[in-house]
C-alpha cells in the first residue's frame, strides 16, 4: 500500500482506496451496480437455458397446434380459409420471435454501454489521483508505476476499440438479418395475396359454371314436361279418334259392297237395261268415289295437324 492524496493505492491489486467517505460511497455504489448487472446476466442465461431445455424436451412449453395442423395430422383436408389463417398465425409467431430477440440484443447493448461509462469514470478518477500524487518530484517507483498505468491504459483503449468493432459488426449482422426477415415477410404477404386472388377467381368461375348447369337442367326439365304433356294429349286424341275411324271404315266398306252389288246386277242385266240407266249408274259410282276420296283427304290432313 502506498499513500496518495485522497486515499491509498494498492500496488499488487492495482486499485485505489479513497479516504473520503463520499468517494467510498461512490465506489461502493459502482461495485453494487456491477454485481447487479452480473446477477442479471446470470439470470438471463439461466432463463435461456431453461427455454432451450423445454423446447428440446417438448414438455409443458410446447404451444398448441392450430386447427390446420391438427386437421393435417388426422389426414383431413383443410379449407382455404383455414390455410390462410394458419399462414397468418405462423407469420405473426415469427415476427414476435424476431421482436423479442431484438429487445434482448438492445438490452445487452445498453448494459455494455453502462459498463463502459462506469469504467471510464473510474479511469478518470484514478487519473486525477495519479496526477495529484505525481505533482511532487518523481521517483523510480513513480516512473515504473506510471509506465504500468500507461500500458494498462493502452490495453484498455485497444480492448475498447476491439469491442466497438465487434459491436459494429454485430449491428451490421443484426441489420442484415432484419432486412432478410422483412423481405421474407413481404414475400409471404405477396404469396398470400396471390393465393387469395386465385382462390377467389376459381370460386367465381365454379359458381358461374354451377349456375349455367342449373339453368340448363331447368330448361331440360321444362322441355321434358312439355313433351310429356304433348304425348299425353296425342294419346287422348288418338283414343278418341279410333272409334270414329272404325265407323268410317265400316261405312266405306258398306259403300264399296253396295257398289260391287250394283256392278254385278248391271252385268247380269247387261243387255236388258237401256243406255240411259247405265249412264246414271256410272254417274252415281263416280260421285261415290269422289266422296270417298274427299273423306280420305280430310283424314290425312287431320293426321298431319295432330302430328305437327
Amino acid at each position: 500500500m502506498r499513500r496518495r492524496e485522497g486515499g491509498d493505492w494498492c500496488v499488487a491489486c492495482s486499485k485505489f482506496a479513497p479516504s473520503k467517505p463520499e468517494q467510498q460511497q461512490q465506489q461502493q455504489q459502482q461495485q453494487q451496480q456491477q454485481q447487479q448487472q452480473q446477477q442479471q446476466k446470470k439470470q438471463q442465461q439461466k432463463e435461456e437455458e431453461e427455454t432451450d431445455n423445454s423446447s428440446s424436451d417438448g414438455s409443458p412449453h410446447v404451444k398448441p397446434k392450430p386447427a390446420f395442423e391438427l386437421r393435417g395430422s388426422f389426414g383431413l383436408q383443410a379449407s382455404p380459409e383455414e390455410k390462410l389463417a394458419a399462414c397468418s398465425a405462423a407469420i405473426k409467431r415469427e415476427g414476435a420471435a424476431a421482436a423479442e430477440a431484438l429487445k434482448k440484443q438492445l438490452q445487452q447493448q445498453q448494459q455494455q454501454q453502462l459498463q463502459l461509462q462506469q469504467q471510464q469514470q473510474q479511469q478518470d478518477e484514478s487519473r486525477g489521483t495519479t496526477t495529484a500524487a505525481t505533482s511532487s518530484t518523481p521517483s523510480e517507483e513513480l516512473i515504473s508505476w506510471r509506465s504500468k498505468v500507461l500500458g494498462r491504459k493502452r490495453q484498455t483503449e485497444q480492448q475498447e476499440q476491439q469491442e466497438q468493432q465487434q459491436q459494429a459488426k454485430q449491428q451490421q449482422q443484426q441489420q442484415q438479418q432484419q432486412t432478410k426477415q422483412q423481405q421474407k415477410f413481404q414475400n409471404r404477404k405477396e404469396l398470400l395475396h396471390q393465393s387469395q386472388a386465385l382462390l377467389l377467381q376459381r370460386i367465381h368461375r365454379y359458381n358461374g359454371l354451377l349456375q349455367a348447369d342449373a339453368e340448363c337442367v331447368e330448361r331440360d326439365r321444362h322441355l321434358l314436361l312439355a313433351l310429356r304433356d304433348a304425348l299425353e294429349a296425342l294419346k287422348q286424341q288418338l283414343q278418341q279418334q279410333k272409334p270414329q275411324q272404325e265407323l268410317k271404315q265400316q261405312q266405306q266398306q258398306q259403300v264399296a259392297a253396295a257398289v260391287q252389288q250394283q256392278q254385278q246386277q248391271q252385268q247380269q242385266q247387261g243387255s236388258q237395261q237401256p243406255q240411259e240407266e247405265k249412264q246414271q249408274l256410272q254417274q252415281q259410282q263416280e260421285q261415290l268415289q269422289q266422296q270417298l276420296q274427299q273423306q280420305l283427304q280430310q283424314q290425312q290432313q287431320r293426321a298431319h295437324q295432330w302430328s305437327s
